[in-house]
């Protein structure tokens, strides 16, 4: 093969070489009349190409800042950070081969490319976002809830804004200005209320036949109406003595706004106990509140209920989408129990009276009890109850005495307690004959109700009188012997009817 036919294999084969390396978003290469091909792209956007020969040849690069040639690894980048529509940035690509056997017989090809840089299109600076607004109720039609910041269109583009919002009474997309709007005024007392949707922003090459792709851009926007600020978190906490749980232990102060912007709250304030215990709360700054439970003494013998309760306050404050300030407030209620020493009420068998072999007077009551605390005697005397301690949790004969002031029945009460509660036996004790039963609790006292006749025991009195006015009219018709007949009848029907009217 001579020399010219050399040549003309190797400017066919390198005129139709294609780019082999990956081009960022597919970008395709065309070459025109003047063998320059053209390659659109977008700042940022990476060019690798890897130029193949049919001949060993050795190959470089040279060109605009930003075409760098890697000649271990036989790879062209081009990446550009500025916008160039005008084709003035470029690569040129140069083959050369060189005989093994004559160094003196070499040829070239070369290879030019231009290429056209545009620029991103993006909302808030970003390709895909999210954003949140909250609206207040009372705002008026025509205010502005988000206004998306999109990015301009360079020379050789443009840029188109669609945005789907759902059908609905207050919210509306203005396309002219590329705003989402109050569409009318919002009441006051709304309820809550959300919407989301879609703002997407599409980049496209205007020139006919240009291989440079769409490109978009997409925020997705949550719209929310809301009232006032709102404390969630509970009013009633409960712990007790002896707990070691930390989330028991701490109460934290969430509200409505938590998990949305709509409302950003900026700060929350905790108020001290009520009544005040050293240690009992204490604010960490920051939405939480511990306490330690074991601030609060119930004493050796704890009585009903088997809880303290105290309580603090909580204030939230924060700040709308639209600049309003919210808060809210409540006072918590913080209940702590008394430690759980026992996992059931004490056990008590065998209550006995026990009377004096020589006085109905003097007695002793004594009960198998276990897993107790103390028991108590109540005498029913209206005297001092007597509180006799445990010897420990197991099961013993425990004994009280006492001595009445008279011969009557009276309603012995024996309780047992532990922090679990306590068993109750009612023993009714006759003085007068020493005999004594177990009974039911005594009933509830219940206001006296008036008896069918409103308790009046004179409702014969005016009949009576009336009786009489009768007798002595009737007299005096018979035998008018005297008017004194007449002013007894008259005093008697007078006295009827006032001792009617009284009772």
């Amino acid at each position: 093969m001579n020399e010219s036919m050399n040549k003309a294999l190797v400017a066919l084969v390198i005129g139709v070489v294609m780019f082999s390396g990956l081009v960022v978003l597919g970008q395709g290469v065309d070459a025109d009349d003047s063998e320059i091909y053209t390659l659109e792209m977008r700042t940022g956007q990476t060019c690798i190409y890897v130029p193949t020969t049919n001949l060993d040849s050795e190959i470089t690069v040279s060109g605009s800042e930003g075409v760098v040639w890697d000649a271990e690894t036989g790879t062209m980048r081009a990446s550009f950070s500025s916008i160039d529509t005008s084709g003035d940035l470029h690569a040129v690509v140069t083959a050369v081969w060189t005989s093994t056997v004559d160094s003196d017989l070499t040829q070239s090809a070369s290879q030019n490319i231009e290429f056209k840089i545009y620029g991103h299109v993006t909302i808030d600076g970003y390709y895909e976002s999210s954003v949140s607004r909250g609206v207040i109720g009372g705002q008026t039609a025509g205010t502005v809830v988000y206004a998306p910041t999109i990015s301009q269109a360079t020379a050789g583009t443009e840029t188109t804004v669609v945005c789907d919002i759902p059908e609905n009474d207050y919210i509306g997309w203005d396309q002219e200005t590329n705003r989402v709007v109050i569409t009318q005024d919002i009441p006051e007392d709304i309820e809550g209320f959300s919407l989301s949707f879609d703002i997407t922003a599409t980049n496209s090459a205007t020139a006919e036949g240009s291989s440079l792709a769409d490109e978009t851009a997409t925020v997705h926007v949550t719209v929310g109406f809301g009232q006032d600020l709102v404390i969630t978190s509970p009013d009633v906490i409960e712990t007790y003595v002896g707990c070691e749980d930390v989330d028991r232990n701490t109460y934290t102060v969430t509200t409505n706004y938590d998990d949305a912007d709509f409302v950003s709250v900026t700060g929350v304030q905790i108020g001290q106990v009520v009544p005040a215990v050293s240690g009992l709360v204490a604010s960490k700054g920051d939405g939480t509140v511990t306490f330690d439970p074991d601030a609060v003494d119930f004493g050796e013998r704890p009585v009903r209920p088997y809880y303290k309760e105290y309580s603090f306050s909580v204030t939230a404050t924060g700040t709308s989408a639209d600049g309003t300030e919210v808060s809210d407030s409540k006072i918590v209620t913080l209940r702590v129990w008394a430690g759980m020493s026992y996992l059931s009420i004490p056990s008590m068998e065998d209550v006995t009276v026990t009377p004096d072999p020589e006085n109905n007077l003097s007695i002793n009551v004594s009960a198998l009890i276990g897993d107790a605390q103390g028991i108590r005697f109540d005498w029913g005397d209206g005297s001092e109850i007597s509180d006799v301690p445990t010897r420990d949790t197991s099961t013993n004969t425990y004994s009280s005495e006492h001595t009445y002031d008279a011969m009557a029945d009276y309603l012995i009460t024996v309780s047992a307690y532990n922090t679990s509660g306590e068993n109750v036996v009612y023993i009714m004790y006759d003085a007068s004959t020493g005999s004594s039963y177990e009974t039911d609790p005594p009933a509830p006292e219940q206001p006296d109700e008036p008896s069918d006749d409103d308790g009046n025991d004179l409702w014969w009195l005016p009949i009576l009188f009336g009786a009489l006015a009768v007798i002595f009219a009737v007299v005096f018709a018979v035998r008018p012997v005297s008017y004194v007949l007449v002013a007894l009848a008259v005093i008697c029907a007078m006295a009827a009817v006032v001792t009617y009217i009284m009772l």
